[in-house]
């Protein structure tokens, strides 16, 4: 396993430096349709020698009926980056595991997938995704949350702890040790020519 660091706004510019040692970050991009994280894009500089988890805190209690918008405002974010991204869709808060929010979602994944041929990794905890899997909903590429105890779903990403160190701090496992397989699933987002 391949431990890393997920970063939001919320993070110092410390834990951010301090993610440098690891060859994986995890950055918040966007929010729904109008956010973008004021750090993103001078993180996604930083952290030029690492693998970066680009993610897209997804508002499908606010944009059901228009999700695709919503997908679209994150890619574009991504292209300002200018840079190769892992892509994740984070499916918590206010989403809900409910049929139109889940719809919405499996849009959002449908939408990036015709765009950029990749699938992105789906960021839910575990109870969230026992309920969709309950409804008959199924994602290839899983970032399970689930504090302590290992997931009992098989997840390519599983955040363990919200309070590495002692601090206010998600880590994460990539669940092997060949970094070549995350790489596989990397977007170059200066090769988005649809926008």
């Amino acid at each position: 396993m391949i431990d890393f660091n997920d970063l939001s706004l919320w993070n110092t510019d410390k834990q951010a430096l301090d993610s440098l040692k690891d060859p994986i970050v995890a950055i918040k991009s966007t929010e729904g349709l109008k956010i973008t994280d004021p750090k993103f894009l001078s993180r996604s500089v930083l952290f030029n020698e690492q693998v970066v988890i680009a993610y897209h805190f997804c508002r499908c209690d606010l944009n059901y009926n228009d999700p695709e918008a919503e997908a679209l405002a994150y890619l574009k974010a991504l292209k300002k980056g200018a840079r190769k991204y892992v892509m994740a869709l984070d499916f918590e808060g206010p989403c809900k595991s409910s049929t139109r929010d889940l719809n919405a979602l499996v849009r959002m994944i449908k939408f990036i997938m015709t765009k950029t041929g990749k699938e992105p990794y789906v960021y839910i905890n575990e109870s969230m995704l026992t309920q969709a899997k309950r409804l008959g909903y199924d994602f290839s590429w899983l970032w399970i949350a689930k504090w302590g105890s290992k997931p009992k779903y098989p997840c390519g990403l599983w955040q363990y702890t919200n309070r590495a160190y002692g601090q206010n701090l998600d880590r994460n496992h990539f669940m092997v040790d060949d970094l070549e397989l995350l790489k596989r699933h990397e977007v170059n987002a200066n090769e988005f020519n649809f926008l």
